[in-house]
């Protein structure tokens, strides 16, 4: 018996703490975006069927444990990553090329236990960081107590050097920005995104970007390429003194 009390009052803990959480991100915006005007999913390519990828989870104080539990991962898929002054999250997932209601993309399904007064916009803001899919009526499933299946964006490349990191704008980002914290190449991101980066100086919060990772970083000039480089340039400036002693 007092078992169950211990437990029944860490669940209630649990479920206030959450509830803190979500009433907080409500008070500090007073906007949800739409899904269908932030995000589109990934393209399936008939080459690749399933991948491992990566989520982007934006911190909203939980932990890694907690984290792990949302996304129904192990501890060990969530690594932190520091951005700016703040450190947020990297969560590894397979991602699975499948028709969700109508819709063929690449996505990962995990699965959320719904509490009392849920809804799906404070649900996948908090703790989806905006990347979750939202199907026709999926507020009809919002019953307290029940399990859903929640869908989330992700993607796979036929490159094996480069992997697909789902990312969330937040604010001051900047493409350059993106493509420095998550080792990428500012073209890739711009070429996979095609819907949003038509002016790349223009990125709005919330906007869902496929960031197409390099597996092992960016990779500096070999020294033979930069030897080459100073050498092209030598022989530049040197015709171009040549040109001028001629013509003199």
């Amino acid at each position: 018996m007092k078992m169950a009390a211990q437990n029944n009052r860490q669940f209630y803990l649990h479920h206030l703490y959450f509830l803190a959480i979500i009433l907080t991100h409500v008070l500090s915006s007073n906007v949800f975006i739409e899904s269908s005007s932030t995000m589109y999913p990934f393209s399936c390519s008939d080459q690749v069927q399933n991948c491992d990828s990566y989520l982007y989870h934006i911190s909203e104080g939980l932990s890694i444990e907690q984290i792990a539990s949302f996304y129904s991962v192990k501890s060990s898929n969530v690594e932190p990553i520091t951005h700016g002054l703040k450190q947020d999250f990297l969560v590894s997932v397979p991602c699975t090329c499948k028709d969700v209601n109508g819709t063929q993309g690449y996505f990962y399904d995990t699965f959320y236990s719904v509490q009392s007064g849920d809804i799906f916009a404070n649900v996948t803001w908090v703790l989806y960081s905006g990347q979750a899919w939202e199907v026709p009526g999926v507020e009809r499933l919002f019953i307290a107590g029940d399990m859903i299946s929640v869908h989330l964006v992700c993607g796979c490349l036929e490159v094996e050097a480069k992997e697909i990191v789902t990312y969330t704008v937040q604010e001051n980002d900047t493409l350059t920005g993106i493509a420095e914290l998550l080792s990428a190449e500012l073209t890739g991101i711009e070429n996979l995104n095609e819907r949003f980066t038509r002016n790349p100086n223009l990125i709005d919060v919330g906007w869902v970007l496929f960031v197409p990772r390099e597996r092992n970083g960016i990779q500096a000039p070999k020294q033979g390429q930069q030897l080459t480089l100073q050498i092209l340039l030598a022989v530049s400036k040197c015709s171009s003194c040549m040109e001028k002693i001629i013509f003199k």
